[in-house]
């Protein structure tokens, strides 16, 4: 996956918050999925519809790590939720 693609939450996932991160229950499948505080922060915003772009500097900004940093492990958690089937990439 191209970390500069644009990913939306799909439609088949329903989420809540667990703890200080989410839990998420994909309805095609009944698996369950869950992210830890910062898997949360991306979650949220891509179903805020932020940009990859703009979900890196959002994090890089609040959590003062290195942009590089953030943007390969943004990018490995898109690639991770789309493997799974929680997230599109458009």
């Amino acid at each position: 996956m191209n970390a500069m693609s644009q990913y939306r939450v799909r439609s088949e996932c329903v989420a809540c918050p667990y703890g200080d991160g989410v839990a998420i229950l994909d309805l095609n499948s009944n698996a369950y999925f869950s992210l830890d505080s910062i898997g949360a922060i991306v979650w949220n915003l891509l179903g805020d519809e932020k940009s990859v772009e703009e979900i890196i500097d959002t994090i890089s900004g609040a959590y003062s790590v290195p942009r590089d940093t953030v943007a390969e492990d943004v990018s490995v958690l898109l690639t991770d939720l789309h493997e799974n089937g929680l997230v599109e990439a458009s």
